[in-house]
């Protein structure tokens, strides 16, 4: 990159190009005493219509598979990004401006190292290509109202591609595209007041975020259908807001005491969609279902969260203690069961 002095401000500028590859295998570590074991796929055993399309990889049919050997699936995802960015800085005594932006061109696909059987056309060797234009846009303004009290606001929108293991139906196995990717969209905002002296400092942060048109796929076991499936949840809106207050205070010359507290509720905007599709044949079972997950929360992330510190620091040693506490935290709701289909089959 590149930087332009201007008077009171800059113009920072640049390109950004990366190439990722990754390769994701299974490796043999421990065969518990045996010998070795064979490159099938045991779940299609037992099943009356797939069951004779067993090789994971047709090139070596009925593999012995020793400890070392790789075996069930070899793929690698490989992603291209080119960007360009500009940054424009306006500082003065008491204000200080940044508005950056970035575009950019994503280009993203599979290769199966493996022709598995059961996707003997589709599984070996590199996908359709997928194009994205990702992009970015950030306001941030800081204002110094005295020598102690500074507050700042951030707003920011962006547009990615989905995660790439999200893009294909089945990426272990097949270069399935799902269909109609797009990218997620969010937008962001925060505003931050901070006191600071020279032994004591406290931020404030209120903050927003929304998150839309995110896909995520799930592979599980359909009690409905009875059959391993592979589900495209698309259309995901989810909206986080809250409150964020940090504090230090140097009460000695080597102790500090800490705390901080955050007040959220993180939840999902607005109802999904479900596509279900067969594990073993990618036959559609269940086109864009409506599922009923708006208002609900969010999995894994505590909604409220409390944590307080003393540290004591001396000629390069320090100790800390702490004592964290965190409530609201539920589990993830299952977009599958929150669909009509199920409550079609039900009988209460």
């Amino acid at each position: 990159g590149m930087t332009t002095l201007l008077d009171k401000s800059s113009i920072s500028y640049g390109l950004d190009i990366s190439i990722a590859n990754y390769r994701n295998y299974k490796q043999m570590r421990d065969l518990l005493g045996a010998d070795h074991t064979i490159d099938l796929d045991y779940f299609l055993r037992d099943d009356d219509t797939f069951g004779n399309l067993l090789q994971n990889n047709m090139a070596t049919p009925n593999r012995y598979i020793r400890e070392g050997d790789r075996f069930g699936y070899d793929y690698a995802i490989r992603s291209n990004n080119i960007s360009v960015f500009a940054t424009y800085r306006y500082l003065s005594e008491r204000l200080d401006i940044d508005i950056a932006t970035k575009v950019g061109y994503c280009d993203i696909s599979r290769r199966g190292f493996y022709r598995k059987e059961l996707f003997a056309d589709n599984s070996l060797g590199v996908s359709r290509h997928l194009k994205f234009s990702p992009y970015s846009l950030r306001l941030k303004a800081d204002y110094l109202i005295a020598n102690n009290h500074l507050i700042s606001a951030t707003i920011a929108t962006e547009a990615t591609p989905c995660d790439k293991e999200d893009l294909f139906l089945q990426s272990q196995y097949n270069n399935r595209i799902i269909d109609n990717p797009t990218m997620r969209t969010s937008y962001n905002g925060e505003v931050r007041y901070t006191f600071q002296k020279p032994n004591f400092a406290i931020n404030t942060t209120l903050f927003i975020s929304a998150e839309l048109n995110d896909t995520q796929v799930r592979h599980i076991y359909d009690d409905l259908l009875r059959e391993y499936s592979d589900v495209v949840m698309s259309g995901v809106k989810t909206l986080c807001y809250g409150l964020e207050v940090e504090a230090e205070y140097r009460f000695a010359d080597h102790f500090t005491t800490t705390a901080a507290l955050l007040l959220g509720r993180y939840k999902y905007a607005s109802n999904s969609l479900v596509t279900i599709y067969s594990d073993a044949s990618n036959t559609l079972l269940a086109d864009h279902v409506e599922s009923h997950i708006k208002g609900l929360s969010l999995g894994n992330a505590p909604q409220v969260a409390v944590t307080a510190g003393l540290s004591y620091y001396n000629k390069g040693w320090w100790a800390t203690i702490s004592a964290n506490y965190a409530d609201l935290r539920y589990i993830e709701p299952s977009m599958v069961m929150r669909t009509e289909r199920v409550l079609a089959m039900t009988t209460s």
